[in-house]
């Protein structure tokens, strides 16, 4: 049943008789161990709110993620949770370097964040032919190179949000061959969706910046990892995590929308 804002009343909530909260943002305040002021809180929900409805859309993004961390927050260990669920918080391996408000950041050699997803994970959104993965970066240390992937020696899934030799995106999503796209540099929300299983699109800031036909293979039984891509490491800061099903152009405008109005809001984009 629907309210006649667009909200159903599965996301309706009074917080203790104050401020108003969504059921997806009440769960969440719940697993913190520190809890966010009302000003943060009220951005908090209003992302969620966003990708509940979809201005562009008419989606409920929010239902197609498995995973959404927000690594700018006031606290490292809160902001390594994921937003969507109890599961699939991160862990920090080797210490990446916290920043409040605004991100982690690797070491290009050691450091990553390990996501304790599976990109075999069953029973999510995620999966071999409907997927997709965002990465917000905040910081361009210029000679970095991977800045997602999977803790494997494995090759069909990784994201180099540019190359200074090419000055190309690199993207692979579930698959051998490699989209690339012309970019400027690596600052912004790189993206990936894969919709079938011989499609998959890549974005920067919410825009389509080409497809590319390569089939489909199979996830393997490693998790997906920030900073990381078997043994190549990356130097960027990472404002924030996106994991999913597959995205539409206009749902991955809309996600991106709503990532730039919270992180702009918190100073972290």
């Amino acid at each position: 049943m629907n309210l006649g804002i667009g909200l159903s009343l599965s996301s309706a909530r009074t917080a203790g008789g104050g401020a108003s909260y969504s059921a997806e943002a009440t769960a969440y305040f719940a697993r913190r161990a520190t809890q966010p002021d009302a000003t943060r809180k009220g951005l908090m929900n209003t992302l969620i709110l966003s990708l509940l409805t979809g201005a562009v859309s008419g989606s409920n993004i929010w239902a197609k993620g498995d995973i959404l961390s927000l690594y700018a927050d006031t606290d490292s260990a809160d902001a390594l949770l994921n937003w969507k669920s109890s599961s699939y918080a991160a862990t920090n391996v080797n210490s990446t370097t916290f920043t409040t408000d605004r991100g982690f950041t690797g070491n290009g050699t050691t450091m990553y964040l390990d996501t304790n997803f599976a990109d075999n994970t069953a029973a999510v959104n995620w999966s071999r032919d409907s997927a997709s993965y965002g990465i917000w970066i905040n910081q361009d240390p210029v000679n970095s190179l991977l800045a997602f992937g999977v803790a494997a020696a494995a090759v069909n899934l990784s994201l180099t949000p540019r190359s200074t030799g090419t000055g190309l995106m690199s993207i692979r999503l579930h698959s051998g061959t490699t989209l690339t796209a012309a970019v400027a540099n690596r600052l912004g929300f790189s993206s990936a969706s894969r919709t079938t299983s011989t499609n998959t699109a890549g974005y920067r800031d919410g825009s389509n910046l080409g497809t590319s036909a390569g089939a489909s293979t199979a996830p393997g039984a490693y998790n997906l990892s920030v900073f990381r891509n078997n043994a190549s490491y990356g130097s960027d800061r990472v404002a924030c995590l996106w994991v999913g099903g597959a995205l539409t152009d206009n749902e991955m405008l809309d996600l991106y929308n709503a990532l730039l109005t919270y992180l702009t809001a918190i100073g972290a984009n």
